[in-house]
């Protein structure tokens, strides 16, 4: 595919990602269902404004109608397509990336990412515009408040931690908007860091890539936990209590063993990427 990567559309703003690719990726995604509703976020980017602008105008010009809800992260989107009943999510990112690079993810109205058939398809798109009538022109709703409907779902799902002292990195990025929220919900105490919702400043030696920041303040705030996050915020890097790193692998472990002890684990399967340490496998 031209556009798609691994992880939807990515690259270097006004260079490899410019306005008229967010506009025919808005116009395609519309084109695949009459009216369609999609739902809409972006994290931090200073570009995150003009490329909303031109995919929103595709959409418009295909018929669809636009719910913008802000900055949010990554998983936001990908709750609302399923819950609130959209017919497609788009997120405005480029995750880890540096602040001049952007992106575009597409989600089915399942959640998930769209699949390989349904990129192919807006790919293909691209060059067969769909411009409705005038008078049938889509709409953009601003929605922001729809955010707590995330928030409300993630602390209705999640025990108290009451008594614990939380670290977070928040990049300057996406997980601004709800990560200090839903731990001081959680009855933590927070410590945030790279809070700004600069996005001049996102990813920028911070958050997932860099949890350096996260150690140090683990240890002089000495708190019980810390987590990294990255631009979007589907990304976390995990630091302990006593300032070490846990990875992907450990994590998973954790929560294998304590939904097995808790007769949690269906089927007694745990199911990872092909990253995962063999050693992992074997522990298991």
């Amino acid at each position: 595919m031209k556009y798609f990567g691994t992880d939807g559309i990515r690259g270097t703003v006004n260079q490899t990602l410019t306005h008229k690719t967010a506009f025919d990726c808005g116009n395609a995604v519309a084109s695949l269902k009459p009216k369609a509703k999609i739902v809409v976020g972006v994290d931090t980017r200073t570009s995150a404004s003009m490329l909303l602008s031109a995919l929103s105008s595709g959409a418009v010009m295909a018929g669809a109608d636009v719910f913008f809800v802000g900055v949010v992260p990554t998983p936001v989107i990908s709750y609302l397509v399923q819950h609130k009943h959209f017919d497609f999510g788009i997120m405005i990112t480029a995750s880890h990336n540096p602040p001049k690079d952007n992106g575009i993810k597409v989600f089915g109205k399942d959640g998930e990412k769209v699949n390989v058939e349904v990129k192919q398809k807006i790919e293909k798109r691209f060059t067969q515009k769909k411009i409705v009538d005038v008078l049938e022109f889509g709409k953009i709703h601003y929605m922001p408040r729809m955010v707590n409907e995330y928030i409300k779902f993630v602390t209705q799902n999640c025990c108290e931690l009451k008594g614990l002292k939380v670290v977070l990195d928040v990049c300057h990025g996406a997980s601004t908007t709800t990560a200090s929220k839903i731990f001081k919900k959680l009855g933590a105490s927070v410590v945030e860091l790279n809070h700004s919702a600069n996005g001049k400043l996102i990813n920028d030696n911070c958050g997932a890539l860099h949890p350096g920041q996260v150690v140090d303040a683990v240890k002089k705030h000495k708190a019980d936990v810390g987590f990294a996050f990255d631009g979007d915020a589907d990304r976390v890097v995990v630091v302990d209590e006593t300032g070490q790193i846990r990875d992907g692998d450990q994590i998973l472990y954790f929560f294998a063993k304590m939904y097995e002890k808790y007769g949690l684990l269906k089927k007694n399967i745990v199911v990872s990427t092909v990253l995962s340490n063999i050693n992992f496998e074997k522990e298991l």
